[in-house]
């Protein structure tokens, strides 16, 4: 897979697009009861739009207003590439951050 830097100085695969109206959650993963996780409907990433569950990162940046819309960071690749400093953002509307009671299945990969 060939690569090209990204903005913030992280490797990026050149197949994966920047952007994709059409991609969606490709794979799963289970995380630990007690996990912040986010249950999202019709989040944006990328000019995709999402729905479904999302491991929450234990971050100070949870809630920055972006472009005028809440962002929530999420432990979740794009097409298998993950940001260098950080992980990926989702645009959401008032959805509310929990923590798990129980083991729960969360999106862990956008793409097609």
């Amino acid at each position: 897979m060939a690569i090209t830097q990204s903005k913030d100085g992280s490797t990026f695969p050149r197949e994966a697009p920047h952007t994709d109206k059409l991609a969606k959650a490709i794979a799963w993963k289970e995380v630990t009861k007690g996990r912040n996780v986010i249950d999202v409907v019709n989040a944006s990433i990328r000019n995709a739009v999402v729905t479904g569950k999302f491991a929450v990162v234990d971050s100070k940046t949870q809630g920055i207003i972006v472009k005028g819309k809440r962002t929530v960071e999420v432990e979740c690749l794009w097409y298998e590439w993950k940001p260098k400093n950080r992980w990926i953002r989702l645009f959401v509307h008032n959805e509310q951050i929990y923590s798990t009671e129980e083991i729960v299945e969360v999106i862990a990969n956008i793409g097609r």
